[in-house]
């Protein structure tokens, strides 16, 4: 009975490893999504926060920027050239750059986050990607949806025109790839004002 008990228990903890592989892509794409939204709510707080450092605030601006596609530089859409990504506050339209350093002079408010539209590099776009000569590795994929949050355990989603995206990542980018998972990376954000309290 002993030597039962203690097989179990063995089984038990060698099985651990093997339910925690089998989330899918999709779930895996969900979390990860999750996790930006979250970091860059934390970030946001941070650098409106006046009572924090100010050398301390422009780092977590740079850890923000980051997880933009491209640093919230430019990027194409539709055969498009951008500017960069954006954050959308009502009917008030930002690049990321630009609302940073507002937060950081006190010009804007913190958002809340409502909605957000990601890009998504699978394995497959990944592969497909090629260095430029001017070092940065060019890599397209599509937009058809926006990540609105997570309801029940199940992400929501909300129907948007798909768009297709070309991309010019730059190193920092590229070395943050992991061949097992998706790079997943902010394009554009929505929310609404909270107000100050400091």
């Amino acid at each position: 009975m002993k030597i039962n008990c203690i097989a179990f228990i063995i089984f038990l903890f060698s099985s651990v490893p093997i339910f925690a592989q089998s989330i899918t892509e999709e779930e895996l794409i969900v979390k990860i999504k999750t996790q930006k939204i979250e970091m860059l709510n934390d970030y946001i707080c941070y650098v409106s926060n006046t009572k924090n450092d100010i050398n301390s605030r422009k780092l977590y601006v740079e850890k923000a920027l980051a997880l933009f596609v491209n640093n919230g530089e430019g990027y194409e859409c539709n055969g498009v050239p951008t500017k960069g990504s954006f954050i959308q506050n009502l009917s008030k339209i930002r690049s990321v750059k630009d609302y940073f350093k507002g937060l950081i002079n006190m010009q804007y408010y913190a958002i809340t986050i409502i909605r957000a539209n990601f890009a998504v590099l699978r394995k497959e776009e990944l592969e497909s990607m090629v260095k430029t000569e001017h070092g940065k590795y060019f890599v397209t994929c599509y937009v058809e949806n926006s990540f609105c949050g997570i309801r029940d355990n199940r992400p929501i989603y909300q129907d948007i025109t798909p768009r297709k995206v070309c991309l010019y990542l730059d190193e920092s980018q590229i070395n943050m790839i992991d061949n097992e998972r998706p790079l997943v990376l902010l394009l554009e954000v929505y929310g609404t004002e909270k107000t100050r309290t400091f």
